[in-house]
């Protein structure tokens, strides 16, 4: 999800990983990246990042899903990457009833590469403003992001190298800056072979 998401909804949702995507990165200690924990909170920088969080996640984890939740900005990011959509649709029955924080799934649907798996209108409730329309869509050819596992494991010693330099760069940090809030740069490869 994107920051604005994470602040509308107000904390990570339960039971989840939450990667949020924030040019501004909020880190917080407690959430480590190998926390064991049904609920995590990650902040990603960019994409691959990410992307990067999702996949070391879902493989320790055991997931096969991972979902985009909002908002707009996110939706164009990972367009690329949805094989399946659930979409639900407020029916205002025109543009000017919609709020200008309202999120925006502003994504084409080609009929030809999607298909309706369910179909579910929904009458308005006492606290909603209008009916709404839950659908389930399904890309008929589904994509596939393929990476060796080789690209992110690597030798020993390079490891030991760089988990020293993350620990001598936390406690440096910790001395020269005791009320700042501690911010680690993730690497994207587990270790790097390189000396």
């Amino acid at each position: 999800m994107g920051r604005k998401t994470f602040l509308s909804i107000g904390r990570a949702l339960p039971g989840r990983i939450n990667i949020v995507l924030s040019r501004t990165a909020e880190l917080d200690p407690k959430d480590s990246f190998w926390d064991r924990d049904d609920t995590m909170l990650l902040w990603a920088e960019n994409r691959e990042s990410a992307l990067f969080f999702a996949d070391v996640m879902s493989i320790t984890k055991e997931k096969t899903d991972v979902f985009v939740i909002g908002g707009a900005e996110m939706y164009r990011i990972f367009d690329d990457l949805f094989n399946k959509i659930y979409l639900t649709e407020v029916l205002t029955g025109d543009a000017l009833s919609r709020k200008p924080d309202d999120a925006i799934f502003d994504y084409r649907i080609d009929n030809r590469q999607w298909r309706t798996i369910e179909t579910q209108s929904l009458p308005r409730g006492e606290k909603d403003d209008f009916p709404s329309r839950f659908t389930v869509l399904e890309r008929k050819t589904k994509y596939v992001r393929y990476i060796e596992v080789k690209q992110y494991l690597t030798e020993v010693d390079p490891k030991n190298k760089w988990i020293k330099a993350q620990l001598d760069s936390v406690d440096e940090f910790k001395t020269s800056n005791p009320r700042k809030p501690l911010r680690i740069p993730y690497q994207y490869r587990l270790f790097s072979d390189e000396t």
